[in-house]
């Protein structure tokens, strides 16, 4: 009778520490993925915002991040001519990612990653 019981403890302790290993796996999963679209994401508007700096041009400065991260919405200041030297171009780039698992919220998270570059290289 005793081993009996002591399988249905075994069970029991496995169903928790399962259901746990399984939270922090999916955790670490999600996690990691949202550090790398956000690293990607300012790595882009890093680009654009230097593209910005150097060629005074927004098409090409959108175009440099949009490279980088092809889904991302891009907004660029100030407008084209107007990067005088000793100014600053910026570059905000913005994504909705959605979850990876959906264990830790539905929907989309935005992202945001943004590049500040002096004007004139």
């Amino acid at each position: 009778m005793s081993a009996q019981r002591e399988r249905g403890a075994a069970a029991v302790e496995f169903a928790l520490v399962a259901l746990m290993l399984i939270t922090l796996v999916f955790g670490a999963a999600e996690f990691g993925r949202l550090w790398f679209l956000q690293s990607t994401l300012a790595a882009a508007a890093r680009d654009g915002a230097r593209e910005m700096a150097v060629k005074n041009d927004q098409a090409d400065a959108q175009a440099a991040a949009q490279q980088i991260f092809p889904g991302a919405a891009v907004a660029v200041t100030p407008a084209t001519g107007a990067c005088d030297s000793g100014g600053q171009a910026r570059v905000v780039a913005t994504y909705d990612a959605d979850w990876l698992t959906g264990l830790f919220g539905s929907g989309t998270i935005t992202l945001t990653g943004e590049g500040v570059m002096r004007c004139g290289g």
